[in-house]
């Protein structure tokens, strides 16, 4: 059996999942398998032994996309042409036993390689010092038993690889040959109760992420990486300017070292116990101003994550000072935290799913508005974070967390890896990879997709699971156990996703989008002869309004000018779907508030089967009753929801959902676009399409008005009061099939709002058509029974 030392796991159960399937935009998510490569069994392959981490790059001179995979078991790395992604490439394999296929000489530099992360620029006229012309695609690499990092230059990918340089934990204990004495420094930095003068904090390295610095008080702009050291419980800090000819440590800092504590309580305890994932990015602080950047670390010991704040990467402190955050008055500069609240563990102040934090993802939807992914192996869970204001609490800033099997669609079974994509504008998507439970060779890891287009409502897309799963094309995926990590790529209007199985010495190359299947077989292409786009209301003549007030639908979030309406009052929710195919159901959610509407925290919804006309009502507060009616006219169906509160609703948000019948769908939120008082006005809905059915020449006769003031003073009884209602349907002003009713009253007591209502008639406070639409409503619905 294989060393495990890469695998933090507990053993839970494993939840076997079905795969769905989702539309979002104009991208059908349907997992497929494009190829599957494994060590020394498919052509070329001979480096995957224990695949560990994976990166993608694509070279523009040459226009190809490249995947680096590295076996962590071979101590090698191989480089993979992907531009066909259904016939990878192995091109070339360096390591430490082995003579590159392309490099010539024997290549000691990779000793348990675990992760990879690109830096260089697009142009030959590069500062950086290479070994060739070209430095467009520079690497990083980890290298876990040997505790060291090791840089190649990938440029001339049809080439070869070269290596650059390698930095070693030992070399921290003396300056290398060649050292830049300058920027070369010596600090007790290791540990809590370790006392050799260390350069570096390696031992162990798991993780790296680069990013270009424009603030350094050293050198500026410059390229650095910063690496997690799993072993150290900290991060070392490389200045990248001279990556073929000397690394040097800029700084490093560590849990214990760097962490505050009870003598030093405005310095906060770092969370740097086991670190693992990390991710940068960057923040524009001002308009106009520069982008400052920032990382984001998983501590898998601590089950937390650490914030960190890179701006300054040059400044050491002296020896036994603290890593303070800005405007603790005692910071020196340097990487710290970026906040005296700038981390987070598991079961404190509102995080409860952080356990074995392992890794994350970052992504922007503009300069000021980013947000973070974090992945948590023993909860079996991720969290979303806004990561905008890098002084907030970040216990204020948890937007959502999801654990286990979400529905049916969740398979995040001790997750090993996320990644974050963007498909179209502001649309992010993260996918998971996951090593599952159980024995090595058993796991039933997967990879699940993941829509972010509403970080506090993230929704599932579709789930393969290894070893069984079946793509939508009927090909198995066999390859996936005890998947490492997952980058993903852009060819031709396609997403793919490379991930590596350790337990299977293996990469996958997987389509997470393309054509929709369908029952009707291959033959029917979405797009051309098979209708695959989800329902709408806000093309081609589809519309959305409430009481005629027509709503903006341009995007998943819209706000709308509130629609005040009276307990008693009939308010109309009409929508014009169009689609092609017909609509199944139609779902108007409402009595819900908040900064980010969420239909999940709505207390009433009108569930409408279009198929057959089924209802079904959801009314938490006891606040309505409701009737629906449809029209369908070629591509456009008309659904009016028609809803009689009999209750006052604070300002609500509304969600319509509509679903065609091959379950595409679209779901539109209208922020504040409803409320619900209980004083009555003389604002009438007369001029509601289809509310008022009187006809031209039928009006309410004096007397029926005389009886609604009688019955809601209390002069006259229910039953006289239903008298009048039986005369107008008898003459066909309220619009029933119904001929009588009942003169015995209704089977129940009618509510007090509809006395309300008669009251508010007679007085002259509502109109005639408010007053016949109400008692309309009682009859269809039933209040009222009709014999």
């Amino acid at each position: 059996m294989k060393s495990k030392f890469i695998v933090l796991t507990t053993l839970l159960a494993v939840a076997v999942l079905l795969p769905v399937s989702y539309v979002t935009a104009d991208l059908y998510f349907d997992m497929t398998r494009a190829s599957e490569s494994q060590d020394g069994v498919t052509t070329g392959f001979t480096g995957l032994n224990g695949a560990s981490g994976v990166g993608i790059f694509t070279n523009s001179s040459e226009s190809k996309t490249y995947a680096v995979a590295l076996g962590f078991l071979d101590d090698q790395l191989t480089l993979i042409d992907v531009t066909v992604p259904t016939n990878p490439v192995a091109l070339d394999t360096i390591g430490q036993r082995v003579v590159g296929v392309r490099t010539l000489d024997d290549a000691n530099w990779l000793d348990g390689p675990r992760n990879i992360a690109f830096f260089g620029n697009d142009t030959d006229t590069s500062p950086f010092t290479c070994t060739t012309a070209r430095c467009e695609t520079l690497g990083i690499v980890t290298n876990f038993q040997s505790d060291s990092v090791a840089t190649f230059n990938f440029s001339a990918s049809s080439e070869r690889v070269y290596f650059l340089a390698n930095y070693t934990e030992q070399d921290g204990t003396v300056p290398k040959v060649g050292f830049q004495p300058n920027i070369f420094k010596t600090f007790v930095q290791d540990g809590p109760n370790e006392s050799t003068d260390q350069h570096s904090a390696l031992d162990g390295p798991w993780d790296v992420a680069t990013w270009v610095n424009s603030t350094s008080n050293t050198i500026e702009p410059a390229t650095y990486a910063i690496v997690t050291a799993f072993n150290d419980d900290g991060v070392t800090i490389f200045n990248m300017t001279d990556p073929a000819g000397f690394l040097h440590v800029a700084m490093n800092l560590t849990n214990g070292v760097d962490g505050g504590g009870a003598a030093a309580t405005d310095r906060p305890e770092l969370e740097l116990d086991g670190p693992t994932g990390v991710s940068t990015y960057y923040i524009q602080q001002s308009a106009g101003g520069p982008e400052l950047p920032y990382a984001i670390i998983t501590a898998f010991n601590d089950d937390g994550f650490q914030i960190l704040d890179l701006s300054d990467p040059e400044e050491w402190f002296n020896k036994g000072d603290k890593a303070g955050y800005s405007g603790d008055g005692k910071a020196r500069g340097g990487v710290h935290a970026a906040a005296q609240h700038s981390n987070a563990t598991d079961n404190s102040e509102g995080f409860n799913l952080l356990d074995g934090a392992i890794d994350v993802a970052t992504w922007n939807t503009t300069n000021t508005a980013k947000y973070g992914i974090v992945v948590a192996q023993n909860d079996n869970s991720f969290v979303v974070l806004d990561l905008s204001d890098p002084s907030a609490r970040m216990f204020e800033k948890q937007l959502s967390n999801t654990s286990g099997a979400y529905g049916i669609n969740w398979n995040i079974t001790s997750p090993s890896a996320v990644t974050v994509f963007e498909t179209d504008t502001n649309h992010y998507v993260a996918a998971i990879a996951t090593n599952g439970t159980g024995s090595a060779a058993a796991r039933a890891s997967s990879v699940s997709l993941v829509d972010l287009y509403i970080p506090s409502n993230p929704q599932p897309l579709t789930t393969i699971v290894s070893d069984g799963g079946i793509g939508s094309d009927g090909v198995p995926f066999n390859l996936l156990s005890d998947a490492q990590s997952i980058e993903t790529f852009y060819l031709a209007g396609v997403y793919y996703a490379a991930v590596t199985s350790y337990e299977d010495d293996a990469i996958t190359i997987i389509q997470l989008n393309g054509d929709k299947p369908s029952s009707g077989g291959a033959s029917k292409i979405c797009g051309y002869n098979y209708d695959c786009e989800a329902p709408s209301v806000s093309k081609s003549g589809g519309s959305i309004a409430i009481n005629n007030a027509a709503l903006d639908t341009s995007s998943r979030y819209n706000d709308a000018d509130t629609t005040t309406a009276k307990v008693g009052q009939m308010v109309t929710v009409k929508a014009n779907v169009y689609d092609e195919s017909p609509i199944y159901k139609s779902n108007l959610y409402f009595d819900f508030s908040g900064t980010s509407p969420d239909w999940n925290n709505a207390n009433a919804a009108i569930k409408y089967t279009v198929s057959n006309g089924g209802i079904e009502i959801i009314d938490n507060n006891n606040i309505f009753s409701a009737d629906v009616q449809e029209n369908k006219v070629g591509d456009l169906t008309e659904i009016k929801f028609k809803i009689m509160f009999t209750d006052v609703m604070d300002t609500s948000h509304i969600a319509i959902q509509n679903i065609d019948d091959s379950t595409n769908y679209q779901l539109l939120y209208f922020k504040d676009a409803l409320e619900v008082t209980g004083t009555p006005t003389q604002t009438s809905l007369d001029d509601v399409e289809g509310e008022v059915t009187q006809t031209a020449t039928a009006t309410v006769p004096g007397w029926v008005k005389n009886t609604a003031g009688w019955w809601a003073s209390g002069a006259i009884t229910e039953g006289e009061f239903v008298k009048g209602v039986e005369f107008l349907i008898k003459e066909q002003i309220i619009d029933t099939d119904a001929q009588t009713a009942s003169s015995e009253g209704t089977g129940t007591s009618v509510p007090d709002w509809v006395k309300n209502t008669a009251g508010w008639w007679a007085d002259g406070a509502i109109s005639e058509g408010e007053f016949v639409n109400a008692i309309e409503h009682l009859v269809k619905t039933g209040t009222i029974i009709i014999i």
